[in-house]
């Protein structure tokens, strides 16, 4: 059961920081919202993985979740076990820039 209380506690507690930072774009900002720190975290992807299947089964269940890799991999992977976890047939998929070199080159 998803948990949007605890999402944002943790999100407070260990990703969102105040200070002067640089983006990517080379703007700044007052504050910084770190993801990974969440993403990468057991609690975090539990509570990730939970809260968007909530809202995929809320509709028709699709085939497959994804997203590019790098940044959607912990996500998608969190999604595909929590509805492994609830017995949803649900199948992740990675999305790369270009196609792998080695291996079944996919």
């Amino acid at each position: 059961m998803y948990d949007k209380e605890a999402l944002l506690a943790l999100v407070k507690e260990k990703a969102l920081k105040f200070g002067d930072f640089t983006l990517a774009s080379g703007k700044k900002a007052k504050y910084y919202l770190d993801g990974k720190q969440i993403t990468l975290d057991a609690a975090g992807a539990k509570l990730i993985g939970e809260g968007i299947l909530e809202l995929l089964l809320a509709e028709k269940l699709p085939v497959a979740v994804g997203g590019m890799a790098i940044g959607a991999d912990p996500i998608t992977a969190a999604v595909v076990t929590m509805a492994g976890v609830r017995g949803a047939p649900l199948k992740g998929l990675l999305i790369r820039q270009e196609p792998k070199g080695h291996g079944l080159q996919k």
